[in-house]
């Protein structure tokens, strides 16, 4: 199977609530490379009522100062491309810590997984008919 190198900036990071996750043999193999950057700006922001850490493919788009930093990873990775466009309008971060001084301490689904009610609040063509 062929890994690839992603960023991870969520909580799947070391010491978040779902880091678990990147641990599960039945879910694939996931190994730590090292602390990273990106090359690019793009906007992290908190989203939903579950405070969920978002990327949203807007490149160039913030402050330098908030350049999203996290951890690389060999998985697989994912990134919003069809976020809700006042996504934009909250605060952005350079990083992100599950309970940081953002106060907007993650949320846990009941279910342990995001559910469609979150996905209804972040992205644009979410079929609201799976809520």
């Amino acid at each position: 199977m062929a890994m690839h190198q992603v960023f991870v900036y969520g909580t799947l990071k070391k010491g978040q609530p779902n880091h678990y996750l990147m641990n599960d043999p039945s879910r694939g193999v996931a190994r730590f490379i090292s602390e990273g950057l990106t090359v690019q700006r793009f906007p992290l922001v908190i989203a939903s009522r579950n405070h969920i850490p978002c990327v949203l493919n807007e490149e160039g788009s913030g402050n330098v100062e908030l350049q999203p930093s996290s951890e690389i990873v060999t998985v697989h990775g994912y990134i919003i491309h069809d976020f809700l466009p006042e996504l934009l309008h909250l605060p952005f971060h350079s990083k992100y810590d599950a309970f940081g001084d953002h106060g907007l301490d993650y949320v846990l689904p009941k279910d342990s997984v995001v559910n469609n009610s979150s996905f209804a609040e972040i992205k644009m063509n979410f079929n609201k008919e799976l809520l």
